[in-house]
């Protein structure tokens, strides 16, 4: 093969190098995001490793209820776009938002204020 065929061979496959390296820095940055496990900032836990968030919802809803205020707890979507776990309150004053977990098992929790909720008859 003449010099000139490398040279195309080589630079048409520039473009794909290129995609392959991207490719592996989002990889290798999806990997190596930690989140931390439960409300103790010490324990973290890889994204990858998390329970299923309607598992670890099923785990602590109760827990989460029995807080004075909270009305509710699901699954939703932050601002981001991510899967998070909302915990409504009735009002979101401080004394409230302090005893919310900021994280369940590496899942964010967001507070929401929901006002009072009332069975619908």
């Amino acid at each position: 093969m003449n010099s000139l065929a490398r040279t195309a061979r080589v630079r048409a496959a520039i473009p794909w190098i290129l995609v392959l390296f991207a490719l592996a820095l989002l990889l290798g940055a999806c990997q190596s995001k930690d989140a931390s496990r439960g409300s103790n900032p010490g324990q973290e836990v890889k994204m990858s490793q998390r329970r299923p968030i309607n598992e670890v919802l099923a785990d602590h809803d109760q827990e989460i209820l029995a807080i004075p205020g909270v009305t509710m707890i699901y699954a939703g979507v932050d601002t981001e776009g991510e899967a998070c776990i909302k915990v409504g309150v009735v009002a979101a004053t401080p004394e409230v938002e302090e005893r919310i977990p900021k994280q369940l098992e590496g899942w964010t929790v967001e507070v929401e204020e929901t006002g009072e909720v009332k069975p619908m008859h």
